[in-house]
């Protein structure tokens, strides 16, 4: 295949903190024969706010995943809003919260909700290591 000029050298897919990040470390150093794909009409990947009323509502990063070589961890370290757990996590945890919202339909809420918990009873027997997507296509 014949590479264009223009062609860019490196593409980094999704504009997610990981992706602008790998983006920000091109640039220092000099490289920006670059693109990057993203999916959504928006930046941010899983930080996510948006106009709610007078005020913003954070729709996502309910939670940080590691402290090393990780931007989301540094940026809000010295925030004090990490809650640190040494233990080991096992494949499928659950953190559960549930919150109402007006005008969610109360029936579709509880159908989701008990098909949410029927899947993770399930994923508790297995012993395979996956990410969410990958069991859940199976």
């Amino acid at each position: 295949m014949k590479r264009d000029s223009r062609s860019p050298g490196v593409i980094i897919v999704g504009a997610g903190a990981a992706g602008i990040a790998t983006a920000t470390r091109l640039l220092r150093n000099d490289f920006s024969n670059f693109i990057i794909l993203e999916a959504q009409d928006r930046i941010g990947g899983r930080v996510f706010s948006k106009k709610f009323g007078n005020g913003m509502v954070d729709l996502g990063a309910q939670w940080c995943h590691g402290e090393e070589r990780n931007i989301v961890y540094d940026l809000i370290k010295d925030y004090d809003v990490l809650k640190h757990d040494s233990s080991q996590f096992l494949p499928f945890q659950l953190q559960y919260s549930q919150t109402h919202f007006k005008g969610i339909n109360e029936s579709v809420n509880a159908e989701l909700t008990e098909l949410f918990f029927q899947i993770y009873e399930q994923a508790q027997d297995t012993v395979e290591i996956t990410s969410m997507g990958d069991y859940f296509s199976k």
